[in-house]
């Protein structure tokens, strides 16, 4: 198997396991890990000490995404404003699911929405009242105001979403989650299931799923017999702007 097969495969599931373990355990495995590419890397065997190190470096980018996110969640649930971008229509007395930002940081919130109105595709500012848990932020008596057109990539993956809605029917929840990274329509219940499998990261874009568009773009442009070298500059933009279009989520 390619290098580069194994390189995502190897960084996907270190990320997958990271993720689902507490800080000693991602130290523990991030040094063993690290151990594990030095060894191979004295023994000459240069591919596992390169696959190795993938892992090692997945287990970092966990540990420094876990500490980030508590930190953002304490932060922001002792403020009372936020901005939020929109991915459904919001009216009083709709519960809505987005990320909130407010001082370099991004959460995911539930809204419980008691005055104003908004659509999808806007950027509004919410005020409210928050209360932090595991998942992140649940804000009460949420005002929306301050309505303004969102950007374009954001308009397209609304877009994307509904045609997704139109098409998937009942799967369109975990169906919008793999692709346009929007878990808001996936049932908490089936959340916790994930959760308690150890899988819940699989829910959400990763490099799993950007490595499997990148495979896929390959294996289309072998099959059209692409030159090389084009081919491979054309999945590198593609992969930007799809990375891009989905709003670059942090896994």
């Amino acid at each position: 198997m390619p290098l580069f097969a194994w390189s995502v495969l190897v960084y996907s599931a270190a990320l997958i396991v990271a993720l689902s373990q507490g800080a000693p355990q991602r130290l523990i495995i991030g040094s063993l890990a690290l151990l594990s590419a030095a060894m191979c890397a004295l023994t000459g065997r240069r591919v596992a000490a390169t696959v190795s190190a993938i892992a090692a470096g997945a287990v970092l980018i966990a540990s420094a995404i876990a500490m980030s996110q508590v930190r953002c969640i304490t932060r922001l649930a002792s403020d009372g404003e936020w901005r939020a971008d929109l991915e459904s229509d919001a009216a009083a007395g709709d519960v809505t699911h987005v990320f909130v930002h407010a001082g370099g940081c991004s959460v995911r919130a539930t809204l419980l929405v008691a005055t104003g109105r908004a659509y999808a595709g806007d950027r509004v500012r919410v005020r409210g009242h928050a209360t932090a848990d595991p998942r992140g932020l649940f804000i009460e008596d949420v005002q929306l105001d301050s309505a303004t057109q969102a950007s374009v990539l954001l308009r397209a993956r609304v877009a994307a979403g509904k045609r997704i809605d139109r098409i998937f029917g009942t799967d369109a929840g975990m169906v919008r989650a793999l692709v346009i990274a929007d878990m808001s329509a996936i049932p908490v219940d089936q959340r916790d299931r994930y959760a308690r499998a150890g899988l819940v990261h699989m829910l959400s874009v990763s490099g799993l799923h950007v490595g499997i568009v990148a495979l896929a773009l390959e294996l289309l442009a072998s099959v059209l017999r692409l030159p090389r070298t084009p081919a491979r500059v054309a999945t590198l933009l593609l992969l930007a702007v799809y990375v891009a279009g989905i709003g670059a989520p942090p896994p």
